[in-house]
């Protein structure tokens, strides 16, 4: 799931599963992108419960 979709997801779900996207930093040690993302998801996520 990529953070654009999180406010649907949410809006239709329980759950919001992040795969590939939030872990593809951690395949190159780059762990600064791993924490980039998931504060994106967290933020995403929180602007879609605004708009339940």
């Amino acid at each position: 799931m990529r953070c654009e979709e999180v406010s649907r997801s949410v809006k239709e779900a329980v759950a919001v599963g992040t795969g590939g996207d939030l872990t593809k930093g951690a395949k190159t040690g780059d762990y600064d992108l791993v924490e980039k993302i998931a504060k994106e998801f967290v933020y995403a996520h929180r602007k879609a419960e605004e708009n339940r």
